[in-house]
């Protein structure tokens, strides 16, 4: 009996990876003309363009007009089928926000130049995360088509969210990369692929996907197709695009069809490749930075000041796409070639620059400065940071000690005095103070530099939500000074203590000895820094068949009180390591390099969390450098966040090698965009995004990945992986030699109470802003009252401002917002005829307050 297929055609094309983007840019418009005239010909029936649109706009730029043209008019008529993304990104190295404004920008520019394709297109990602399914319907998509991540026995199946919500999903059991009819002997590979299929499992119509990496398709498609349909009597092929083959797919549901709900990691059936998390951790870290900033800062300043005809729409757009460039896949997971990364580099740089002329242009604007040195009563361009604002980003209200950096003119000062806009004295904490100077260029005249010193403060503050509070900064007179105490160093490391009114911190002979004087609970022998011998490559870590492992030592302690109002502890590491694999790569070098660390941990009075800094010189190659935490105790699971979820966990502990089917060592390391929960441990973090438990001793261990030192792109001789990930190239880079910092807030405690939060990661990586001159940002400030909501984005949108929450709880949360009337929206801003005021668990909610 004659079975019937699909045949989708289509091409994946990473902007960047074993190529430059401008290699594969001027690929694109090389092959792309072949493509338009089998089009034309109708060789090719339609031609799906890869479900992101960041590759469309790189070919609008580069080719020939008559080409754009075509594309163009063949997009119009529904035969070239783009979006919905903008670009294909990793799922666990991307805020929420991030992908729901990948999904914004990339439907949008469909829109533009036709219709978005509305299928979650997710081919080639490296898992996908929990809440996908909500993220895709909230933009009235229903249908997905994945490949990795998945362990099921159909082709087809719901994928449900946490909450509840889900997707029919198409799934690619042989991978998307699939050219058969590409090859000479097409009539054979053909029915091969089909065989495979159909002996799996695969109910009519079989698909067959046409295409793979940066390929276009043979210019006679159709004419093969009809030979194949006429040379056999197994199958008979006709083209078609997703939405099509779902539709028959799907037609009637007599069919039932499986179900998986929430994270997808298994890898029984494709490589996850789980170690592009910690891979170039520099690009995770830098990337957290700016999303962070973009997303909780400076879209919150702009909506805040209502800037109106002055908002800069077209240069925020602009400066979320250079973001969102970022994300892809093979870029953000520190996958390519050196070049990909160091252009990377220079965009992140980019991306900073436009922060800081957003937030430069707001202060402007609200004349807390100026650009122009002789504007009479104007603020001058030159002056130091003496008068600033502390405005709060969030709807959230926020209180207790905000860290500040700022810079005074002039000489070093031994203390700092902060008063509020009523000459009231605030609590402070000066922790750190450095020369430096300030180069101000203003519109109007020469630039000049100014000489002084940056401070690093940390002034006690309560705002509510989007308060701003005018601070003025002054350096104390040296005699009236009271000095802050030296560093006090310690040969016998067991004197080396510091508490505050919550956690009390030593160094013992055996490591580090954190407890929580109210509850009791302590771990010990924490913060150990070690080194194993990697012979892995930029996706998977792989232990060399003669393993290592180095144990930093502490060589210095070191305490100071800080102004009795907290203490620090500077420890410094000393870690002799093997400088590489020897030379067949099967265990340590002979030879030896000698890196190094500086730890440093600050108790602020009132805190119930210690804050940390470490900062790690690397020298060596091939090898992974964790943080580890012993927790004193065997746990069954851990507690970690992506993107709109808090999951739990269960323990896998590493497996040494790969074992079939798909010869992909057992998934044991997990994501965390900022909080890991282990036992009695708890810690948020900035970009330390893998984590894994070990067993030691009979107890579990939690281990925080700081570097994976690794030189190679792709390599085929890994114990943990059977088969290539990719083209392999050589990366020196990604052996990260060089500096890096680590910062991170840290407790103790099992009971809620004592654990860190994501409340508390919310206030850490979205802090208070400190801004240059004096005033109020807003006269109609919002506030929302709801702690246990996180809010993912605030923003100014066409009708006034829009807030997204999320409810990471198991319990329906409500919420009052003081200074607006909202209506609750879908992520594509259709109004929803629920208008509580309640979020249920696990929900994205938007809401749009008009002004």
């Amino acid at each position: 009996m004659t079975k019937t297929a699909s045949v989708v055609v289509h091409t994946h094309w990473d902007r960047e990876w074993y190529f430059t983007n401008e290699t594969y840019t001027a690929r694109l418009a090389r092959i792309f003309p072949s493509i338009i005239d089998g089009l034309k010909t109708n060789q090719i029936n339609k031609f799906l363009f890869d479900g992101q649109v960041a590759a469309l706009e790189d070919l609008l730029e580069n080719c020939e007009e008559c080409i754009a043209e075509a594309v163009i008019l063949y997009i119009g008529e529904g035969r070239i089928n783009i979006g919905p993304w903008y670009v294909m990104p990793d799922e666990f190295l991307c805020s929420g926000e991030s992908l729901i404004r990948n999904l914004e920008e990339g439907i949008r520019i469909a829109q533009k130049y036709g219709e978005s394709s509305f299928i979650g297109y997710l081919p080639d990602t490296f898992g996908h995360i929990a809440q996908m399914p909500q993220i895709f319907n909230g933009f009235e998509i229903d249908t997905a088509v994945v490949w990795r991540g998945i362990d099921i026995d159909d082709d087809v199946f719901q994928w449900r969210s946490p909450n509840g919500e889900s997707v029919n999903c198409i799934f690619l059991r042989e991978g998307y990369y699939q050219h058969p009819f590409s090859k000479v002997a097409y009539v054979e590979a053909v029915t091969r692929h089909l065989d495979a299929l159909a002996e799996a499992g695969d109910r009519e119509p079989l698909l067959l996907t046409q295409g793979g990496d940066h390929l276009a398709p043979p210019g006679n498609l159709q004419d093969r197709v009809n030979h194949f349909n006429s040379a056999q009597d197994k199958y008979r092929i006709k083209p078609a695009t997703f939405r099509e083959y779902v539709a028959e797919r799907l037609a009637g549901g007599a069919q039932p069809h499986p179900a998986l709900t929430g994270e997808l990691r298994e890898n029984t059936n494709a490589f996850v490749l789980p170690d592009v998390l910690s891979t170039r951790r520099y690009l995770k870290r830098v990337n957290q930075e700016a999303e962070d900033r973009l997303c909780g800062q400076i879209e919150p300043l702009l909506a805040a000041a209502d800037l109106k005809d002055s908002y800069p729409h077209k240069y925020l757009r602009k400066t979320w796409k250079l973001l969102l460039q970022q994300h892809a896949h093979d870029s953000i997971c520190g996958c390519s070639i050196d070049e990909v990364h160091q252009e990377m580099i220079v965009r992140f740089r980019r991306i900073q620059d436009r922060l800081d002329a957003l937030e430069a242009l707001v202060c402007e604007q609200l004349g807390f400065s100026s650009a122009f040195a002789n504007q009479p009563g104007a603020p001058s361009p030159f002056a130091d940071d003496s008068l600033m604002t502390a405005f709060n980003p969030s709807v959230k209200p926020r209180s207790g000690w905000h860290r500040a950096l700022i810079f005074l003119a002039g000489e070093k000062a031994a203390e700092i005095k902060v008063e509020d806009h009523a000459g009231r004295s605030l609590e402070t904490v000066l922790c750190h103070c450095e020369a430096d100077s300030s180069f101000v260029s203003p519109v109007d005249d020469f630039p000049d530099r100014t000489g002084g010193h940056r401070y690093e403060i940390f002034v006690r503050l309560n705002l509510g939500g989007w308060e701003s509070s005018v601070l003025r900064f002054s350096k104390k007179d040296r005699a009236g000074a009271s000095p802050q105490a030296p560093p006090s160093s310690s040969e016998k490391k067991a004197a080396a203590t510091i508490a505050n009114d919550w956690l009390s911190i030593s160094l013992l002979a055996e490591g580090i000895r954190i407890e929580n004087i109210r509850c009791g609970d302590f771990v010990e022998a924490a913060f150990s820094i070690v080194s194993e011998g990697d012979a892995g490559d930029t996706y998977n870590y792989s232990p060399p068949a003669t393993p290592w492992l180095a144990r930093a030592e502490i060589t210095g302690a070191r305490t100071r009180a800080l102004q009795s109002k907290g203490a620090e502890l500077e420890l410094e590491f000393r870690l002799p390591q093997p400088a590489s694999l020897n030379a067949d790569r099967s265990g340590a070098s002979e030879n030896e390099v000698t890196s190094h660390g500086l730890l440093r941990i600050r108790l602020l009075n009132g805190e119930p969390f210690a804050r940390a800094s470490l900062k790690w010189m690397n020298r060596a190659k091939d090898h992974r450098l964790r943080l580890l935490a012993p927790l004193g105790e065997k746990i069954a699971k851990t507690v970690s966040d992506s993107a709109f979820s808090l999951i739990e966990r269960p323990v896998v502990y590493q497996e040494r090698q790969a074992s079939p089917p798909t010869s992909e060592a057992r998934v044991s390391v997990n994501p965390s965009h900022s909080l890991v929960q282990a036992g009695k441990f708890s810690i948020v973090h900035r970009a330390m995004q893998e984590y894994e438990i070990l067993e030691q001793a009979g107890m579990d261990v939690l281990a925080l990945t700081l570097i994976r030192s690794v030189g190679w792109l792709s390599r085929r001789d890994l114990i943990t992986r059977s088969a290539g990930a990719g083209p392999d190239l050589e990366t020196p880079e990604a052996q990260c030699i060089g500096e890096d910092e680590f910062q991170f807030l840290f407790s103790v405690g099992k009971r809620a109470e004592n654990r860190l939060s994501l409340d508390v990661a919310e206030a850490f990586r979205r802090p208070v802003l400190f801004l240059k001159g004096g005033g109020a940002v807003t006269q109609r400030p919002l506030e929302l009252d709801a702690r246990e909501l996180l809010v993912s984005s605030c923003r100014q949108v066409d009708e006034g401002v829009e807030i997204r929450l999320f409810n990471p709880t198991g319990d329906k949360q409500s919420y009052d917002l003081s200074g607006g009337s909202p209506k609750r929206v879908s992520l594509a801003g259709a109004e929803l005829q629920d208008q509580s005021n309640t979020v249920a668990p696990d929900d994205i909610a938007t809401l749009r307050i008009l002004r």
